[in-house]
């Protein structure tokens, strides 16, 4: 193979795939609180508007902020409670792991239960969404 050959093919071999954030990466609360305030290096399309930290309106974005909240049937956000949420999910130690039977079980029943197409176990980690189960 010809050596141009060879760097033509290198360069259409696609990009890695974006790692997502984790609350795995993170050892405490203190860590997981303040890469909650850091700028996602890969954020989404919702995630592109400003963020209220505080009483003010920043331009970071923020993995953990619903924009567009009902403020009339939901409960404003804050960091300590969504740090407490991260740090619950992470004493799981069921991110990343195999799907489980029992999962399958649930959404199966509650699918059947409510005459449903979908059904979805899933955990909301800092920058991904992990699905348990889904049928």
């Amino acid at each position: 193979m010809a050596k141009e050959e060879a760097e033509e093919i290198k360069a259409e071999a696609p990009p890695p795939p974006i790692r997502h954030r984790t609350v795995l990466d993170y050892e405490s609360s203190s860590a997981i609180c303040s890469a909650l305030m850091e700028p996602n290096p890969n954020p989404s399309s919702r995630q592109m508007n400003s963020c209220v930290i505080n009483g003010s309106v920043t331009s970071i974005c923020c993995d953990w902020q619903t924009p567009h909240l009902d403020p009339n049937t939901s409960e404003p956000e804050s960091l300590e409670k969504e740090v407490e949420r991260l740090m619950v999910l992470k004493e799981y130690l069921i991110l990343d792991s195999d799907r489980e039977e029992k999962f399958e079980r649930i959404t199966a029943l509650a699918s059947r239960i409510f005459d449903i197409p979908i059904c979805l176990v899933s955990l909301v980690d800092i920058g991904r969404q992990w699905f348990m189960s889904a049928t």
